[in-house]
């Protein structure tokens, strides 16, 4: 009886199965191109007005229709040719099935120049940066621009494509960027220097204040006042001066009793407060250290803005303007201590000099800005 049953199953899923259809099989093509861009127009380079598709498999025949002629046609051979702008669709047809491909057509727009943003001359990465560079064509609506970037030295910086930039080891390299036109190729290049974090305080024996006068309350183009004598502090030598109490140079001495104290009274004691440091050469910078007065927890300085120039001012009597100056950042201290306290520049830039800006607005700021210890983090730049 078992063996009975088990024939009477397997007789109903056989014949359960027999009630299924065969899936049916479509020749369908098989196209080089399911989307086509082509371009009208007097100026249209050769190549760009028309495209030959071909479909697959070769041994069979196949119908190739448009369904906007006027804006593009297609031969039975599968040659695409435009005539207008606009949009239309291409259909491969076999004997039972078809594709189709969408056509763009556009008026064709020459290519006359194209600019890497900023006008860059050259960039400083940290190793291990991966960034990213934009060009603009002119015009920019213009219907050719395939940028290609590349790099002289790939173990100094690749090239991801779309101007992703990774910096892989110190060095310098040039970095490329290029387009075709009916005329040649149009390129702009950028020197990138790699350097390592550098962790390390620069000597600021050649530091300068543009301007400096050691016995005068007044600004100059290197810092908004000072007041000399502000007591406190040892009676410190800084760059060949004594007695650097309340003076800007104050912040460059060892003695963190010793601060840059801003004007008691008359012009240049309110905010904003300023200074700028001529570092008698060039270097890459990572970073600051920096150390409020440490005798008066509620007036000091407590936000800044940090910049920097690799260019003597043109305008010997402008600090703001006179200088090519450029934000490297904006900071805010830690107002729970006084000591000693870094702040990290997250691309490194190349200075000659630098503006250090206190804006105030900060509650509690009151009007004057006190700093007692200033310091670079970085190396010298090598030419």
């Amino acid at each position: 009886m078992k063996t009975l049953k088990y024939l009477i199953v397997i007789g109903l899923v056989i014949s359960g199965c027999n009630r299924f259809e065969a899936p049916q099989i479509t020749d369908k093509p098989f196209v080089s191109h399911t989307a086509i861009e082509l371009f009208v127009g007097d100026d249209v380079p050769a190549g760009r007005n028309t495209l030959q598709v071909t479909s697959s498999p070769a041994n069979t025949q196949y119908t190739w229709t448009s369904l906007d002629p006027e804006v593009a046609t297609v031969s039975q051979t599968g040659l695409v040719t435009a005539h207008a702008e606009g949009l239309s669709m291409i259909t491969v047809a076999s004997a039972n099935d078809h594709v189709n491909i969408n056509v763009r057509v556009r008026n064709w727009v020459p290519l006359k120049d194209m600019e890497i943003t900023g006008n860059p001359t050259s960039l400083v990465r940290f190793v291990l940066d991966r960034f990213q560079l934009f060009a603009v064509t002119e015009p920019l609506n213009a219907s050719e621009a395939n940028i290609q970037w590349t790099s002289s030295d790939p173990n100094v910086a690749s090239t991801l494509g779309n101007g992703w930039i990774l910096t892989n080891n110190p060095g310098t390299t040039v970095i490329t960027a290029s387009v075709q036109t009916d005329d040649g190729v149009i390129e702009r290049k950028i020197e990138l220097q790699v350097v390592t974090v550098v962790r390390e305080r620069l000597p600021s024996d050649k530091w300068t204040f543009p301007g400096y006068n050691h016995s005068s309350l007044d600004r100059t183009i290197g810092y908004s006042s000072h007041h000399p004598n502000d007591g406190g502090g040892q009676n410190n030598t800084v760059n060949g001066f004594t007695d650097v109490r309340g003076r800007v140079i104050a912040m460059l001495d060892p003695d963190p009793a010793s601060h840059w104290h801003s004007r008691y009274s008359g012009d240049g004691q309110g905010y904003p407060h300023w200074f700028i440091i001529d570092l008698g050469e060039t270097a890459v910078l990572s970073g600051l250290v920096l150390q409020r007065r440490t005798s008066n927890m509620s007036a000091t300085v407590r936000s800044f803005q940090f910049y920097t120039s690799t260019h003597e001012a043109p305008n010997q009597q402008e600090p703001h303007d006179g200088y090519d100056w450029q934000l490297q950042g904006s900071f805010r201290f830690d107002d729970t201590t006084h000591d000693l306290q870094q702040f990290i520049i997250t691309v490194p830039a190349r200075a000659r000099y630098i503006r250090m800006y206190f804006p105030g607005g900060d509650s509690g700021n009151g009007t004057h800005a006190m700093l007692s210890t200033f310091g670079l983090l970085g190396e010298i730049f090598e030419e």
